[in-house]
Order: C-alpha cells, then structure tokens, then sequence
C-alpha cells in the first residue's frame, strides 16, 4: 500500500487569487458576495459586476466582466443559470483561473434544460481550462487568504479542512464547529461538482500543509475507485471523517434532486469507509464532535477510563455508556482508595471507580489531588461537570464556586495534555443557560474539549480510538 507524501498540489495556485471578479451582486440581497470579501479580510482587488449599479460597498460597479479594465484570478457567479455560461466564458477570456457558479438550475433539476446548461459549462472547462466549483454550490472559504461565502465566518485559520457537496451543510459546520473551538484552513462547497469534486479536493487537502484533519459531507463520488483510492492514501496520514447524505432510499431521491448526485447504497459506502479507514459519521453533531476530538484531544494511546461527578446516578449511566464504547472502568487499587476517603466526606460517595464524590464535589483540594493522582493509573478522564449544583451553592453559601470549579477544570485538562492524557469535559444543558454558555466559552477558550453529553463525548473517542490501532496496523502492514 503507497503513503509515499502527496506530490504539491496544483490547485493550491489558483486558491490564491489577487483580483476578484463578483458577478451578479445586487442591492436586494444586501451586496452579499462582495460583503463577504470584504468582512473576512481580501487584501486583493474586487470588481463588482452589475448593469444596474455604479457603486458596490464603495467599490466601483462595472457594468459586465468584459468592461473590467485588467485581468482577473477569480470569478463568483450569481446570476440566473441560463446566463452563466456567456460569463464563464467571459471570465475564462478575462483570465480567471477559478469560478465558484452559485446560481441553480442545472442538472439537480432533472430537466433537459438544466443538464443542458451543466454541459455547455463543462465544454467551457475543457476549452479554457479555467476550474470550476458547482454550479448549485456556496463555493470556498480560506480564511488566511481572504475567501469566504458568509460574512460571519471566523477570521482565524485551523487545522480542518472540510468539503461539502451542500453548501447549507458546509455553513452549518463552519459555524456550530466555531462555537466548540474548531477551526478551518479550508471549506469547499462544490454542489454538482461539474468539475472540481469530493475525491480532487480531497487529494489536494491530502497534500495541504495547513490541514491536519479532513472532514468531508458526500452524497454521490463520480469515481468510486478513484474515491477510494484517494481516501485510503489520506486516511493513512490524517484523521478522515465521512458523513455520508442518502443512504436510504427517501434520501437517496432527496440527493437526486438536491445535487444531481447518484447517493448509492448504505452497505457499500459503510463497506468502502472501513476499507479506507476513514470515520464515518451521520450528523452534523456527530461530525463536529470528531472533528473535535481530533483537533483537541492528544491521540487515544489505551482504553483505561475514569468517569467523575457528583452524581450516584450519573456515574453509573456515565459507566455503562463507557464500557459500552469498549472502554474500561478498572477499580483503583485499595490503597489509593484509603487515601481518596481520607480527603473527603464519608458518606454518599465512592472512589472504586467512578468516582462519585456527592458534596465533597465542591472541595476544591480534594478534587484537584484525586485527579493527580488517578493520572498515572489512566489514559482517559471524562470530568462531568453539572453546572446546576455549584450555582445552587453560590446562592446558599453567597461563594462563587463555579469560576472557582471552572479554572480546576481548566488546569486539571493542560495537566493530563502535558503527560499525553485525554480529559474532555461533559457540559449538559439542564437549567442556567447563560451561564452554562459563560462556562463553555472559558472552557473553549483555554482548548478543553466539551460535549453536551457523555455518550456523544464516548462515541466520538471510540471511534477517534479505533481510528488510531487501525492505523498503527495498516502501518505496520506496510513496513513489513
């Protein structure tokens, strides 16, 4: 099997366009495109594209791509379908390398018409060799570069690099994957992928210096041993993570009509994502929360767990859902237990294994010794912090212990990180949810890694588990 490094990719040039042509923008949609240049950062030269407007945003309107008065790198089209073509020849003759088309219209709608139009475009492809992302797509988001398709995307850059054939799907975890701390190098909407498309994008993030992570969103791959070949050889040097759209039936219509795309069945593409060793998923919670892990989380070397709380109840849920996940819930040994029961109060709680310390939760000594000391003995802390209890105590005791639980938390996570260990937090939304979002958000800040819920924090460091052995034997397969 060939990990030989991925040759540099030659698409890398065009996303790093100079001059930016925005075809279609227009007052009624609030200039959207050009705002979205402008609001990231674009450092180049935009061009307005509008018979109807002299001025855009406080940039100059031309009346049409041929009256801008230089060449161009990159074009956003935005106009009804039947007139796209015209433009994208024009861009191509303007020398413009790249166009994201965003109008709809082609051959998602069935008709011969619409499949028409999506052939003039590829001919128009073959001719100039200009790319093309869509038609029927949102495009392309790089924040170092200045590219983005929503003006309130993240100025900062990350380690993701993400492709959606949806471009809701794409916004979607671009935005709720920004609200838990994760950040991309590069986003493509590709929508029909008449030409640019998930398996040459995907080689491309393979190659990207930027991207250490790459989450894809796929309803259909126009070259299924293409597409596996190239997710194989990128699984063995990033983490992958698949989210496949149309996989039932009702489903695989629904990405007919949305993409044109053919979704093909469950069965295969499961089959095809083992094969590869890529992460599937089958949610946008799902697909945030490995991208998650991967990018939060240092690499899951065992499966030795421990599980803390405040709760009987939650501790023994919290246990089941963890053995259930493949991993294990080892009692500590008798000693350590002696020196745990010393530190708190001696009833309602138990330090087996998990550790359920009823009140002495809020003995902030206590809590930050059991968590040294169990350090060694594991590979995995889950801290479940229930915001619900220490609010209660700052109204009964007028002491703030929940800044005061939330900084312990905070350095207990850079602590285990230090030695190579996982400590993820589990936030439930129960009650208080303007502080709930207060703790979350310092918690981010700091990069420890939060989820909503313990089954979703054990189902994605199982599969972030498994990904890692699978991968140390595809390895060791290959040296040999």
């Amino acid at each position: 099997m060939d990990v030989s490094p991925m040759e540099p990719s030659v698409l890398d040039k065009i996303f790093e366009p100079r001059r930016i042509a925005v075809i279609g923008t227009s007052r009624d949609r609030g200039f959207f495109w050009v705002r979205c240049f402008l609001e990231i950062g674009f450092s180049g030269e935009i061009f307005p594209v509008n018979p109807k407007e002299k001025e855009v945003l406080g940039l100059r309107c031309y009346p049409s791509v041929r009256d801008i008065p230089c060449e161009i790198d990159f074009s956003v089209i935005a106009i009804p379908a039947p007139k796209v073509p015209d433009v994208l020849r024009d861009s191509a003759e303007k020398g413009a390398k790249l166009a994201t088309i965003f109008s709809s219209g082609f051959s998602e709608t069935g008709t011969r018409e619409g499949i028409e139009l999506e052939r003039k475009i590829r001919n128009i492809v073959e001719e100039y060799g200009i790319r093309v992302l869509g038609p029927n797509c949102m495009g392309v988001y790089i924040p170092s570069r200045g590219l983005s398709f929503r003006p309130d995307f993240p100025k900062e850059s990350g380690t993701v690099g993400f492709i959606s054939q949806s471009g809701g799907n794409a916004i979607g975890v671009v935005l709720y994957g920004e609200s838990w701390g994760v950040r991309f190098s590069k986003v493509f909407s590709y929508g029909n992928g008449v030409d640019l498309e998930c398996t040459e994008l995907l080689e491309y993030l393979g190659w990207d210096p930027e991207t250490e992570v790459v989450g894809i969103y796929v309803e259909g791959v126009r070259d299924g041993k293409k597409f596996l070949s190239v997710a194989r050889r990128i699984a063995q040097e990033k983490p992958l993570v698949v989210w496949k759209g149309g996989v039932t039936s009702a489903g695989s219509k629904a990405a007919a009509s949305h993409t044109g795309a053919l979704a093909g069945s469950a069965e295969i593409w499961n089959a095809v994502l083992k094969q590869c060793n890529a992460v599937a998923v089958s949610s946008m919670d799902e697909m945030v929360d490995m991208l998650k892990v991967f990018t939060q989380v240092p690499e899951i070397r065992g499966r030795r767990i421990s599980l803390i709380s405040i709760s009987g109840g939650a501790s023994v849920v919290n246990t089941d859902l963890a053995e259930k996940g493949g991993f294990v819930v080892e009692e500590f040994p008798q000693d350590l237990q002696e020196k745990f029961r010393s530190k708190i109060q001696p009833v309602g709680v138990s330090v087996r294994n998990p550790i359920d310390l009823a009140g002495s939760f809020y003995d902030y000594e206590a809590l930050e010794y059991i968590m040294e000391e169990i350090k060694p003995l594991i590979d995995v802390l889950v801290f479940d912090l229930q915001i619900i209890y220490p609010i209660l105590w700052r109204r009964m005791r007028e002491f703030d212990y929940l800044s005061t639980l939330t900084k312990l938390v905070i350095e207990g996570c850079k602590s285990y990180r230090d030695d190579d260990k996982v400590f993820v937090v589990i936030l439930p939304v129960m009650h208080y949810e303007r502080e709930w979002i207060d703790v979350k958000n310092k918690l981010i800040a700091e990069g420890v890694p939060v989820f909503q819920s313990t089954d979703r924090a054990i189902n994605a460091l199982a599969k972030a588990y498994r990904y890692y052995r699978r991968l140390e034997k595809l390895k060791g397969n290959v040296a040999r």
